[in-house]
């Protein structure tokens, strides 16, 4: 004869499988996951100091610990002309994460572009190649809603400047 208790722990056993169903599809290759990140940004170009650094960044799984993160970081930087510059750097990445399923720390390297946006006085936009290597950690904080937060090092300009960005942010999966 069934008790009471067991509709409870088949209730509490159907949430633990429907959750693990949830956890494995967000760990599929073939998910994606918008993130928005803002923090502090340390740089070396035409002058040093440290500027509040915003990025977007599109996670792409491609297998349960391989991702492809295309994104942008933006700051505005204190150049040591005296006038402030937009830098903005598109780049792409490749991480590999420790594939848990609610804390997942990652470590990744990754090229792309940097413009440093000046004023035609100062020799207008400055283009150069970008390196960088990050460490973070995402966690789950629901079927659709994660945190993340990385310590990202940028070389420029051939290895004669660079920036570091510490930050943390939100991510949604699509």
């Amino acid at each position: 004869m069934l008790s009471c208790r067991s509709p409870v722990a088949l209730a509490v056993i159907a949430v633990v499988f429907i959750s693990q169903s949830a956890i494995a599809q967000s760990n599929a290759a073939g998910t994606f996951r918008l993130s928005a990140s803002a923090g502090l940004m340390q740089f070396d170009l035409s002058g040093v100091g440290t500027a509040a650094m915003f990025a977007a960044r599109l996670d792409i799984r491609l297998a349960s610990a391989i991702i492809i993160e295309p994104g942008v970081t933006h700051a505005r930087v204190l150049q040591q002309f005296g006038s402030s510059s937009r830098l903005l750097i598109p780049e792409v990445q490749l991480h590999l994460q420790l594939p848990t399923p609610y804390v997942a720390p990652f470590v990744g390297i990754g090229v792309g572009r940097a413009f440093d946006m000046r004023d035609a006085a100062y020799g207008g936009t400055v283009r150069q190649q970008s390196l960088a290597a990050v460490v973070g950690i995402r966690a789950r904080l629901g079927e659709y809603f994660g945190a993340r937060a990385e310590l990202r090092a940028r070389t420029l300009r051939r290895g004669t400047g660079g920036t570091v960005e510490l930050s943390a942010g939100l991510s949604y999966r699509l």
